[in-house]
């Protein structure tokens, strides 16, 4: 606990300084940590791991995950209401205005076999792999490697603001 404590204390004392014209879908705060990955790269996982530890005295699930670590990407107009310091899951690679960054990579083989066969399973891609990694679905965050890369790339700037988890540590 004394770990995550420290590793949170820092990140809610660097300084944001935006560098791109992308951003978030509303106003960031300098306290904000956001969990970025590449979809099915563990995002969810350290989610909840994260909720655990900020609400030890709840069960965590998908029904209340929301209110205490929430996916961009579902709970949007939430957001802006929420008070302190704001951890949310998302997977755009926005980096220059994310003032504090849990960057989880995977394997890219893992991460886009994975990614394929949850939009096979959810019935929103019909196709080969091959299909797969031309079509719009894959490239809606960019590709494994821009992403990666445009991590590693805000890595080096801005050491302090980023944080690196790879997903094979984990298991």
């Amino acid at each position: 606990m004394t770990n995550v404590s420290s590793i949170f204390s820092k990140l809610s004392r660097l300084v944001f300084q935006p560098h791109s014209k992308e951003r978030p879908p509303f106003a960031v705060r300098e306290s904000d940590v956001f969990i970025v990955s590449y979809p099915k790269s563990g995002n969810t996982w350290v989610r909840f791991i994260i909720a655990n530890l900020l609400a030890q005295d709840q069960v965590i699930n998908f029904r209340n995950i929301e209110s205490i670590v929430p996916d961009i990407h579902k709970s949007l107009k939430n957001i802006p209401r929420m008070k302190g310091v704001r951890i949310m899951k998302y997977h755009e690679p926005f980096f220059a205005h994310f003032p504090h960054t849990i960057y989880i990579v995977r394997d890219g083989r893992d991460a886009l076999v994975s990614y394929y066969h949850y939009n096979l399973d959810s019935g929103q891609f019909q196709g080969s792999f091959d299909e797969f990694l031309k079509s719009d679905i894959y490239l809606r965050f960019g590709s494994w490697q821009d992403h990666v890369t445009r991590a590693m790339e805000q890595r080096l700037r801005y050491p302090d603001r980023i944080l690196f988890i790879r997903y094979e540590d984990m298991l």
